[in-house]
């Protein structure tokens, strides 16, 4: 524990001698940014929504547990709506706070919705190449982000990784690259008390090197690491975290974009990032996905955004489920296609038909088994 906070101090002070002190010129620019999304989402199957079988945030296919899974269902959304206020005091000082309105565990919420922290981070450029960020956003590793209308689902347990985490961050900028480097929290409590998290003493470790081929398209890879712990009666069982990801973003042409990603890993689920694998203290899973997103710019007005992604363990036993209890989850894909319109620039009305086949396996009998489900998403997003 003492070598722990000795490695933390010495960073801390290795950040803090290239700090030159500024003066912050009289008074802060405010700058409020989000969106307003309302949408109807209707669905064939049962879905997930991060553990919750709702269509709150739909990521894979709810399996044939519990009450009525086949049974098609549908619902108004309105949880997805983004706030943000960006705050400049000086050029290199910045502060950002950005909120959404999503309740995993609320079907429906309409009026009982509350705020939820996506960003609370400070910027502060120490020098013209160093950059330092404090606090929480999005994390290091995994950082691209695919194509499409579903901005808080976003390829989760389908083929993407990547979350957001508090963490201190430092960054160096040569050129056209990008080398970033950070510690940060392993995981979330939202109970009143200690648990694992906190008892846990080992921050997660994170990298990133980016290469920018222009302004618009982006290449790099990153990677974290981390110590997953597990009560038990005896004494903590500590799994390892690991994981490995590649990423593309970018302009082929003025009329098309790409957002592709690959990534493995191991208990990825278990350390706050958004994936399939899942450990405790009897076992550690290891998985394998990507995202491939295409938008296509008829005029501009009119696009169309063609997407698939896959996140697949590599056991054939698979990966406890949140919220399912006789039954683990094997692999999850999914394709979907979109098309939207802007009648007016700052609103897009938008349509998104995602076709899901994911795969469980029912642990009293043993048997693997694919539920298919089709999720169709209509709504309008406003953007200010």
């Amino acid at each position: 524990m003492s070598a722990n906070r000795w490695c933390l101090a010495g960073l801390l002070l290795s950040v803090f001698g290239l700090v030159t002190p500024v003066q912050a010129s009289e008074g802060v620019g405010i700058e409020p940014y989000g969106f307003f999304r309302a949408s109807l989402v209707g669905a064939t199957h049962a879905m997930s929504s991060a553990g919750n079988q709702n269509l709150a945030a739909p990521m894979t296919a709810w399996p044939e547990a519990g009450a009525n899974p086949s049974q098609a269902r549908d619902s108004f959304q309105l949880n997805q709506t983004r706030l943000g206020l960006k705050a400049t005091a000086t050029k290199d000082l910045r502060g950002q706070l950005e909120i959404d309105f999503v309740t995993f565990a609320q079907a429906s919420g309409t009026t009982a919705l509350t705020p939820r922290l996506r960003v609370a981070n400070i910027n502060y450029h120490l020098t013209e190449n160093d950059e330092l960020n404090v606090g929480q956003d999005w994390d290091i590793f995994s950082p691209s982000k695919p194509l499409t209308f579903n901005p808080v689902a976003l390829y989760f347990q389908g083929g993407n990784a990547g979350f957001i985490r508090p963490q201190l961050r430092l960054a160096h900028h040569w050129s056209q690259t990008t080398i970033e480097g950070g510690i940060g929290l392993l995981g979330r409590n939202t109970s009143s008390a200690d648990n694992d998290v906190e008892l846990n003493l080992l921050p997660s470790f994170a990298a990133r090197l980016a290469y920018s081929l222009d302004p618009d398209s982006v290449v790099g890879v990153s990677g974290v690491v981390g110590r997953l712990r597990f009560s038990n009666a005896n004494a903590p069982v500590y799994q390892a975290l690991y994981g490995v990801d590649a990423y593309y973003e970018g302009k082929l042409s003025e009329l098309l974009e790409l957002h592709v990603a690959g990534f493995y890993g191991q208990n990825l689920g278990s350390g706050y990032l958004l994936t399939l694998a899942l450990a405790s203290g009897a076992e550690s899973n290891a998985e394998v996905g990507g995202y491939a997103t295409l938008r296509l710019h008829f005029s501009p007005s009119l696009r169309a955004t063609l997407g698939a992604g896959i996140d697949l363990l590599t056991d054939d036993n698979g990966s406890p489920m949140a919220g399912v209890n006789d039954n683990r989850i094997l692999s999850n894909l999914r394709g979907s296609v979109a098309v939207s319109y802007l009648p007016v620039k700052p609103l897009e009305l938008f349509i998104e038909d995602t076709q899901f086949a994911t795969r469980f396996l029912r642990l009293v009998s043993a048997e693997k088994y694919t539920v298919g489900s089709n999720l169709i998403e209509a709504g309008a997003i406003y953007t200010f």
